[in-house]
C-alpha cells in the first residue's frame, strides 16, 4: 500500500488537512479488514469484496447443508434397517425353535400330555415373537410402517391383530429418489395378508367423466398426451386437434367434434361402454398422431389406414377409483347390492348393507367400518376389489345375505370358480388314485347306494356340482347338486321327494366326500344335505401357522400337526429370504452413507478453498498495513508541521 502524498504546492490548508486525514482513514480501513480476516479466518468479509467467490461459496454452503441432511437420512435409515436386521435374526432363531418342537412330535411316538407341554412352548415362542414384531428403536417401531407410534401386534378379534400400516416407510435419499428402510408386519409375518382376491371382474363402464389417467388405454400404457392428425378425405382436408389439455374421455370426445365441426369435417366422434366410436360421416377419414406420442393408438383408433365405415375403437380398459358409479361396474351389468353380504371373521360377524351405496368408496366404507378387522381395496390392476384380514389365527368367511351380492363383487370365499386344490386351507381334495374309480356314493335315508361320482379331472366346486348332476342324470336319479346359495357349501336335494335325507360318503380308495365338506354334513329345511365350508381364508404368515401349531398340539391332532409342521418349514424358508431383502437394503444405504460423507468431504475442500483464509499472506498484508499505516501517520505528521517561517 503507498502513502499518499499531502505537501501539494499551492493547496490549502483545509484540502491538505482532508487529503491527511483520507490518507489515515484509508490506511487504518485497510489494517482494520485485514485483522477481521484474520479473526473470522475467511478470505472475505462481506460479499462485496469477491461477489464471485461469494457466490460459489453460498452455492456450496447449501450443496453441504443438503448433503448434511441427506447424510442424516441415510444415517437413520441405516440404523433402522440394520435393527430390523438383528430382530429378524431373533425371528429367525425362534422359528427354528418352533420347528425343532414340530418335528418331534410329528412322531406317534409323543404321548399327549408331552404335547400338551410342547404346546406351551410353542405359546411362549408365540409371545416372544409378538414382543419382537413390536420392538422400538428409538422413538420409531420398526415394523408398524409408516405408523410408527403404534404397537403393530395386539391381541384382538379372536387372535393375534396387525393394527400397523400396511406401506413401509421411506426417506428421501436425494435426486427425487425414496428408499424404502422398514418392513411392514404385514409383510413381516403374514399379518393382514389373508385376502379374497376379487374374483369379479369389475371394469366399469366408459363414462364421460372417467378421467385419462385412469385408463390403462388400448396399448396398456396409459393416455399419452399429444395432438392428433385427421385428414377428411375429399372433404374438410387436413385438421388438427390438440389434446394436450384434455382431462376426461369426454373431454377427447368434445375437442375432436368442435375441431371438425370448426372445419366443416364430417366425422363424429361418441362414446361406447368401452372406448371410442369414429363415424367417419360422408367420406373417408385417415389418423395419424403429430409428433411421437402415440396418442391415437393409446385410443385405440386405427391409424394410416382409411376409415369408411363406423370404427368401434379397441378397449380404453378404465381402471375402478373410489368415485366410480357402482352402476357402472362389470361394464354396466345390475349388481345385487340390496342383499348385502355376510363377513365372517373368527368370532367376529357383520352383515354389511351395501343398499345405499352409490360409488365405490361407499362400498369400501362399509366393509372397512364393520368392525370385522378386515379391509376392503381396490386391486392393484383396478379390476376388482379385494378384501384382507387384519387377524392371525382365525378363519375368514365371506357368504351371501340371500341374494348374490358377494358372488357379483367376487369377494364370495366358496363359489363356483373356487379351485379345488385351494379347499381345506390348502390341502385339496384327495381323489380316488384309480382314474376309472369312484369319489363319492350318494344314498338314500335307507342307506340304499343311488349312484356313485368319479371326480377325476375337475378342477373346480363348479365341476363337482356338474360331475354330481351328471351321474345322476346316467342313473335317472332326481338327486340335484348345486352351490347353497345361503352357506358355502355344497348342497345336494332330491328334486322328487321333497324332505327326503340324503347321505354321501368316501368311496373306496378315496376321501373326496370328507375333504369336500359332505360327510358331516347337515340337513337342509327342504330335506337333502348341506356340507360345510371347507375354504375358509387364513393368513399364511408366522403368527397363523404357530396359533395353528400350538392348537393342533393341545387338541393332539395328527393330522393338524403335520400340516401345521409343513407350515412353520415353509415360512422358515420364507423369512431367509425377507432376512435377504433386509440385509441388502442395509448393505445398499450403507454404501450410500459413506459415498455421501465422502461428498461432503469434498464439498467442504471446495468450500476451503473459496472462502478459507491464507494465514501466511494474510500475516503479510497485515504487517504492510501496520508499516504503511505508521509510514502515513509520520509523514503527514512532519508535513503538518511545516509552515512559511520553515523557509526564511
Amino acid at each position: 500500500m503507498a502513502v499518499s502524498p499531502v505537501n501539494l504546492a499551492r493547496i490549502s490548508q483545509n484540502l491538505r488537512l482532508n487529503l491527511t486525514v483520507d490518507a489515515i482513514t484509508r490506511g487504518q480501513r485497510a489494517l482494520y479488514m485485514n485483522e477481521v480476516r484474520i479473526a473470522a479466518g475467511r478470505s472475505f468479509v462481506t460479499p462485496s469484496e469477491d461477489p464471485v467467490a461469494a457466490a460459489r461459496a453460498r452455492e456450496l454452503h447449501n450443496q453441504l447443508a443438503r448433503q448434511s441432511q441427506l447424510s442424516a437420512n441415510l444415517q437413520a435409515g441405516s440404523d433402522l434397517l440394520t435393527a430390523a436386521d438383528g430382530a429378524l435374526t431373533d425371528v429367525g432363531d425362534l422359528l427354528i425353535r418352533a420347528q425343532a418342537v414340530a418335528s418331534q412330535n410329528i412322531s406317534n411316538l409323543t404321548s399327549e400330555a408331552e404335547r400338551e407341554s410342547e404346546a406351551e412352548v410353542i405359546a411362549s415362542i408365540l409371545h416372544e415373537l409378538v414382543n419382537v414384531g413390536n420392538r422400538q428403536f428409538g422413538d420409531r417401531r420398526l415394523f408398524a410402517g409408516r405408523d410408527s407410534g403404534v404397537a403393530p401386534f395386539v391381541e384382538g378379534g379372536g387372535g393375534i391383530l396387525y393394527q400397523g400400516d400396511t406401506e413401509p416407510l421411506r426417506i428421501h435419499v436425494g435426486d427425487g429418489r425414496m428408499e424404502v428402510v422398514s418392513m411392514p408386519g404385514h409383510e413381516l409375518y403374514g399379518a393382514a395378508s389373508a385376502s379374497v382376491a376379487g374374483g369379479a371382474d369389475l371394469t366399469p363402464t366408459l363414462l364421460p367423466d372417467t378421467r385419462l389417467e385412469d385408463l390403462d388405454g388400448a396399448l396398456g400404457k396409459g393416455i399419452r398426451k399429444g395432438v392428433l392428425t385427421f385428414n377428411d378425405v375429399g372433404g374438410a382436408g387436413v385438421f388438427n386437434v390438440d389434446l394436450t389439455t384434455a382431462d376426461t374421455i369426454g373431454d377427447v370426445v368434445d375437442f375432436i367434434n368442435a375441431a371438425a365441426q370448426s372445419v366443416g369435417a364430417s366425422l363424429t366422434v361418441s362414446l361406447t361402454e368401452t372406448g371410442l366410436r369414429l363415424d367417419p360421416g360422408s367420406g373417408e377419414v385417415l389418423i395419424e398422431d403429430s409428433g411421437s406420442a402415440d396418442l391415437a393408438a393409446d385410443l385405440g383408433l386405427t391409424i394410416r389406414e382409411r376409415i369408411e365405415d363406423v370404427l368401434d375403437g379397441t378397449t380404453l380398459r378404465p381402471r375402478l377409483t373410489p368415485l366410480t358409479p357402482v352402476s357402472a361396474l362389470g361394464l354396466g351389468e345390475a349388481l345385487d347390492l340390496e342383499s348385502g353380504l355376510i363377513i365372517s371373521n373368527g368370532p367376529n360377524t357383520a352383515t354389511i348393507d351395501l343398499s345405499t351405496a352409490e360409488t365405490v368408496e361407499d362400498v369400501l366404507a362399509a366393509i372397512n367400518s364393520a368392525g370385522v378387522f378386515v379391509e376392503a381395496r381396490i386391486s392393484e390392476d383396478g379390476r376388482s376389489i379385494d378384501l384382507f384380514s387384519r387377524v392371525s389365527g382365525v378363519d375368514l368367511r365371506v357368504t351371501e345375505n340371500g341374494g348374490t351380492t358377494a358372488t357379483d363383487l367376487g369377494l364370495r370365499t366358496m363359489s363356483e370358480t373356487t379351485l379345488l386344490s385351494e379347499l381345506n386351507y390348502g390341502r385339496g381334495v384327495e381323489m380316488n388314485t384309480d382314474p376309472d374309480g369312484s369319489d363319492l356314493v350318494i344314498k338314500d335315508d335307507t342307506g340304499a347306494t343311488l349312484f356313485e361320482v368319479r371326480l377325476a379331472g375337475a378342477l373346480t366346486l363348479g365341476d363337482v356340482v356338474d360331475r354330481i348332476n351328471e351321474a345322476a342324470e346316467e342313473a335317472s336319479a332326481s338327486v340335484r347338486a348345486e352351490l347353497s346359495a345361503d352357506h358355502n357349501a355344497i348342497r345336494l336335494f332330491d328334486g322328487g321327494s321333497i324332505g327326503r335325507t340324503l347321505a354321501v360318503e368316501n368311496a373306496v380308495g378315496s376321501y373326496a366326500a370328507e375333504d369336500l365338506g359332505l360327510t358331516r354334513a347337515t340337513s337342509g329345511p327342504l330335506g337333502g344335505v348341506i356340507g360345510r365350508d371347507v375354504h375358509p381364508v387364513t393368513a399364511p404368515g408366522v403368527l397363523d401357522a404357530l396359533i395353528r401349531l400350538e392348537g393342533a398340539l393341545r387338541g393332539d391332532d395328527d393330522k393338524e400337526l403335520s400340516i401345521a409342521a409343513e407350515r412353520v418349514e415353509t415360512i422358515v424358508d420364507e423369512l431367509i429370504r425377507e432376512h435377504g431383502i433386509i440385509g441388502a437394503r442395509a448393505a445398499a444405504l450403507n454404501a450410500e452413507v459413506s459415498q455421501m460423507k465422502d461428498a461432503s468431504i469434498s464439498t467442504e475442500v471446495f468450500l476451503s478453498q473459496v472462502e478459507d483464509l491464507d494465514f501466511t499472506k494474510a500475516i503479510s498484508e497485515l504487517q504492510s498495513a501496520q508499516t504503511v499505516l505508521q509510514a502515513s501517520l509520520m509523514t503527514n505528521s512532519r508535513l503538518l508541521n511545516v509552515s512559511l517561517m520553515d523557509y526564511l
